[in-house]
């Protein structure tokens, strides 16, 4: 009786065997690996969601900053893309156009009779850009990391010329952007549009 109890006693007492150590180390060694790869993971998507909305912050910035200023400007003349030239001139002229690569306007300050003044926004390269002052001294609009697909990207301007003309449509201007994100991580496409219509009423 008394070896009985002895016996089981020692089976109570008894610890984890060297094999069951090993066992237990490889699970809680693969639970922590594992843990430890979607941290990694989740911290870099993060990283790459970060640095991409800055990219599209400052996309969106420039899209809201033309819109701005095109809805208080007026006289819009419409590139085509069929047109190969472009002289100041021309800027004066109001146009309309489906699928332009760019857009020219008399500023709500600006003086009808200078063309040389009229704001200029068009797509070069892959890039968007802005003049204040004709078709010369423009400026880079979009982030270097942003690169503009000018086949999917256009300006479209209805209603532009002047009630003398036969034209009793307020001015409508679409802007579409598409294009990609290149970042560390990879390539990222983006798509935005907005619509304008001129603040002023129509002449």
């Amino acid at each position: 009786m008394k070896r009985k109890e002895l016996q089981k006693r020692k089976e109570r007492n008894r610890g984890f065997t060297m094999i069951e150590m090993m066992i237990g180390i490889s699970i809680f060694l693969f639970v922590v690996v594992f843990g430890i790869t979607s941290l990694l993971n989740a911290f870099f998507l993060n990283q790459r969601s970060q640095g991409v909305r800055s990219v599209i912050d400052s996309l969106s910035y420039a899209v809201d900053d033309m819109a701005r200023n095109i809805r208080v400007g007026y006289s819009y003349r419409c590139f085509s893309k069929s047109e190969s030239v472009i002289t100041e001139a021309d800027l004066a002229i109001p146009t309309s156009c489906r699928n332009g690569f760019g857009i020219a306007f008399e500023s709500s300050l600006g003086d009808p009779a200078n063309p040389s003044d009229q704001w200029v926004y068009y797509f070069q390269n892959g890039k968007l850009f802005r003049s204040v002052s004709g078709m010369s001294g423009s400026i880079q609009m979009t982030p270097e990391e942003v690169t503009i697909d000018t086949n999917a990207s256009n300006f479209s301007v209805l209603g532009a010329e002047s009630s003398a003309e036969g034209d009793s449509q307020q001015p409508l201007v679409t802007i579409k952007l598409s294009g990609t994100i290149t970042e560390a991580s990879g390539v990222v496409p983006f798509a935005l549009q907005t619509s304008i219509s001129q603040r002023v009423n129509d002449e």
